[in-house]
């Protein structure tokens, strides 16, 4: 029977952890997941950093909207 989670190391000495971790991350294109290679293109990347700062942009619309009623709240105590 196979255990593949089983940590070879700690079964032969007795040291560190009986169960490999489950996430490793050991590849230069991506984060090896699981098994499973993790590759983002420069495409995608730019997509995703446009609707961060998409997302940015609104919260601090939103910020400047709280911090305006803020201030009438505070003028009319």
């Amino acid at each position: 029977m196979n255990y593949p989670d089983l940590n070879t190391d700690w079964l032969i000495t007795g040291e560190g952890e009986m169960l490999r971790p489950s996430v490793v991350q050991n590849n230069q294109s991506g984060d090896n997941i699981n098994g499973n290679s993790v590759n983002i293109s420069k495409s995608e990347t730019e997509k995703l950093l446009e609707v961060i700062n998409s997302f940015n942009e609104m919260i601090r619309k939103k910020d400047e909207q709280i911090n305006r009623l803020l201030t009438i709240i505070e003028n009319n105590k």
